[in-house]
């Protein structure tokens, strides 16, 4: 079985979807939970965006530069929205409204990519 990129980008999409959904089971009382997870699904969104920006936007910008110039900011507000729930302690009631607004964010941005 071959892969494309742009297999591993949608199935990378599922998994990010995933550990942000897992983190949505999680509650105030558990937040040694909270700040396991979600270091390992910061990790993986952030590196899996400089992974896109270094590699597949520039490949397609001179086809749909509009697009990338739109998607490349949509990673800054997710980028600027996770360092803001990095800054949140994970037993804070504001906490999951944060991360709920990440993975908003997260799923627009796949769903136009």
């Amino acid at each position: 079985m071959t892969l494309n990129i742009l297999d591993l980008i949608k199935s990378d999409h599922r998994k990010t979807l995933t550990s942000l959904g897992d983190l949505e089971a999680t509650t105030t009382e558990t937040p040694s939970t909270r700040n396991a997870t979600w270091a390992s699904a910061e990790r993986d969104l952030l590196a899996h965006m400089q992974c896109e920006e270094d590699v597949f936007y520039p490949a397609l910008e001179r086809i749909i530069e509009d697009e990338i110039l739109e998607a490349v900011e949509e990673h800054n507000q997710i980028r600027a929205a996770a360092g803001n729930l990095d800054l949140t302690p994970p037993d804070d009631k504001r906490w999951m409204a944060k991360l709920k607004v990440i993975k908003e964010n997260v799923k627009h941005h796949t769903e136009e990519e």
